[in-house]
């Protein structure tokens, strides 16, 4: 049986629907394989650009 691909977008989305749910931000970092900074930066990005901020943005100054 072949692996089930699975997308940053997706992935991003699941974590921030569990963070809204009430579970607790570093256990859910691991769970995931984040860094905690990383989940931060995550959320804070969707609270303050909705939904379309779990895209990959660009590195490019």
């Amino acid at each position: 049986m072949p692996w089930k691909e699975r997308k940053r977008m997706d992935e991003r989305l699941r974590f921030i629907a569990w963070l809204l749910e009430g579970e607790k931000r570093a256990p859910l970092c691991r769970e995931f394989g984040i860094f905690r900074v990383t989940g931060y930066k995550i959320f804070k990005r969707c609270k303050e650009c909705g939904l379309d901020a779990l895209n990959d943005r660009s590195r490019r100054p």
